[in-house]
């Protein structure tokens, strides 16, 4: 109340919007707008719409007030306590394409859905939005966006812009999940289409049913299921897939699934003993081997190890027939050996905290592929 004033035309309204800005300054990361009517498509809201306007002062104090928008006058008016002001639409706009610090400590990032009128009818829209903290611990609304609906492709314009906007490093990116793994899989289909789009929705499957039995977050294990291989977006390749891979959903923040990307392909913590060729530059190797070399495996990342293990592009196999698809692909050498041992054990271990075979959670499916004998069709599912 010492921040906003304690008075509006709007008391209910005005009881919401306290509500909601104290969420905010107590690190509340959901949040509820539907209450108000938001900004359109141009910046600003439609004439008389009730809005939050968001401004700073010289010292770069964030402040929020409900107020009136007159688009005649192209002016919102409100109250702060007993004050009212006039502040011009270009102000506000302005405000949302302003320069951002070049780190912040953390960004949350959510969407929500709230109905918004336009051409005389009201429609969901989506609403993104993103609240920072400085290197200072000191908060602050980076933006907001309308969209038709959440997509990861919206996010990832989202991040794009905050890049532009000056911002070169986020320690810390927070949000209710990671949803929208799928989509982003299908658009880098659509840049290099083949049979690995099709294996990482299996490995997606299998690892949700992993999950599922070892009661742990089942849709998280079937994300990264899916995105293992989204490196191969930038066309055919060996090992340069998984840095492909990494750096891409890392630019995306999605941190979390960027390491699956590499340790995927990796069974140890050493990065010597791997199948396929380093098709990448030195630079990129070495970064490759140092994050391996220095990286503890956790539980979902030997789920992601065994689900790969076990999938071909048309559906579920027996680790030992989905290493004669490898080997045809890859051929044989002095780590040959090496490879099938450390996924046997992979295996024994999952089976452990199972307590039963993991073929029993895919016994249809795999006794359906002995029947058609799927691995002489895919051995090079790849092209």
């Amino acid at each position: 109340e010492s921040l906003l004033g304690e008075k509006t035309a709007e008391p209910t309204l005005w009881q919401k919007a306290k509500s909601y800005i104290s969420g905010i300054f107590n690190k509340k990361t959901f949040f509820e707008l539907n209450d108000f009517r938001l900004v359109s498509e141009q910046g600003y809201p439609k004439n008389q719409a009730i809005c939050v306007y968001i401004w700073k002062d010289k010292n770069e104090q964030l402040f929020w007030q409900t107020g009136i928008y007159n688009q005649k006058l192209k002016q919102f008016s409100v109250c702060y306590g007993t004050v009212r002001y006039a502040i011009n639409e270009d102000k506000v706009i302005a405000w949302k394409k302003r320069p951002l610090k070049n780190m912040y400590s953390i960004i949350y990032m959510d969407c929500l859905y709230t109905s918004v009128r336009e051409k005389g009818q009201s429609e969901k829209k989506a609403i993104y939005v993103a609240l920072g903290i400085d290197m200072i611990g000191k908060k602050e609304v980076i933006g907001f966006w309308e969209g038709n609906s959440e997509s990861s492709s919206f996010w990832y314009g989202i991040l794009e812009e905050l890049k532009e906007r000056g911002v070169k490093d986020i320690l810390f990116l927070c949000t209710d999940g990671v949803t929208g793994f799928k989509e982003i899989l299908e658009q880098a289909n659509e840049m290099n289409p083949g049979g690995w789009y099709d294996h990482s929705l299996v490995v997606g499957e299998v690892a949700y049913k992993i999950a599922e039995a070892l009661n742990l977050d089942k849709e998280k294990a079937k994300a990264f299921g899916y995105i293992h291989d989204i490196g191969r977006r930038v066309g055919r390749c060996a090992l340069k897939h998984i840095y492909e891979g990494y750096k891409y959903l890392t630019d995306l923040g999605y941190t979390d699934a960027a390491r699956i990307c590499l340790t995927h392909s990796f069974f140890e913590p050493n990065a010597e003993n791997v199948i396929g060729n380093w098709d990448m530059k030195d630079t990129e190797k070495e970064f490759v081997k140092k994050y391996i070399n220095n990286t503890t495996f956790d539980i979902y990342d030997r789920i992601i190890q065994m689900a790969d293990t076990i999938a071909l592009s048309t559906g579920v196999t027996t680790l030992e027939r989905r290493m004669v698809d490898v080997f045809f692909r890859y051929g044989f050498d002095e780590n040959t050996e090496y490879n099938f041992r450390v996924r046997l054990e992979l295996q024994n271990e999952i089976e452990e905290k199972l307590g039963y075979p993991i073929y029993k959670l895919f016994e249809k499916e795999i006794t359906n592929e002995l029947i058609t004998d799927r691995v002489n069709k895919v051995v090079r599912f790849w092209k």
